[in-house]
């Protein structure tokens, strides 16, 4: 990891992570875990399990938050406080529990705003270091999540302009499906289908395989679509198009 200019604005310095560092954070999180989820993780894993590894990094995290209200905005879905000199809080929308048909949106949202803890707080608390600010501040840093900036079509292409969404989506989805137990599946369904060429995002072998590795690991399908293109087990039709023999 290297840090570069946030020209953003938002902090003086952002960090550039590989995707492989990232998969790497993701990965420690699930180590440092393995007295709830157990040495040999089953998938998905658990949406109450989940809860309390994201506990253990916040001060506080409300399932229930009515942010529609709080913030004006019904496009809310989550919401991370960052607070001087303490652990963050989470806000989640009380619309995912609602209904049955969002539980997938709702564990990726959770996975999201962890990722906002484990990268982006010991950013802001470095900040507030070098401010000098009283441990009695009420200053804080809010980092609002509404849907579609949780992972948008344009996923793949808006890391350079929207780096600490892209980071804590990228963070999620590693988490909620590691790439080892991705890979699996992946294979499991080549064999079975007996394919032996690259899959096209626009093909029907696509669309079977995201709602297989969502069902496996309960993931939204846009998350789901997005994890399979960073991990080259989907490619783009127009590239393949183009450039036949390039990967």
């Amino acid at each position: 990891m290297k840090y570069q200019i946030d020209e953003t604005g938002r902090l003086p310095e952002k960090p550039k992570y590989s995707h492989a560092e990232l998969n790497s954070i993701a990965d420690r999180v699930l180590f440092d875990s393995s007295d709830i989820l157990g040495k040999d993780i089953q998938y998905p894993i658990p949406t109450d399990k989940l809860t309390i590894i994201i506990e253990r990094y916040v001060d506080d995290l409300d399932l229930y938050a009515d942010l529609e209200k709080e913030y004006c905005d019904k496009n809310i879905e989550g919401v991370t406080i960052f607070i001087p000199f303490k652990k963050p809080i989470i806000k989640i929308s009380e619309k995912l529990q609602k209904y049955k048909s969002k539980q997938n949106r709702f564990r990726t949202t959770l996975a999201h705003e962890l990722g906002h803890v484990i990268i982006h707080d010991p950013l802001w608390q470095r900040e507030f270091h070098k401010l000098q600010l009283p441990f009695d501040t009420t200053e804080q840093r809010i980092q609002i999540c509404k849907r579609k900036t949780l992972f948008s079509k344009d996923e793949p292409n808006y890391e350079n302009y929207d780096w600490i969404e892209w980071q804590a989506n990228y963070f999620a989805s590693a988490l909620l499906m590691p790439k080892g137990a991705v890979y699996k599946v992946y294979k499991k369904f080549t064999d079975e289908r007996k394919i032996f060429s690259l899959i096209s995002d626009e093909s029907i072998e696509a669309n079977d395989l995201i709602n297989i590795v969502s069902q496996e690991f309960q993931v939204s399908k846009e998350a789901v679509k997005i994890r399979l293109k960073l991990l080259k087990i989907l490619v783009n039709q127009e590239d393949l198009d183009t450039h036949p023999t390039l990967f």
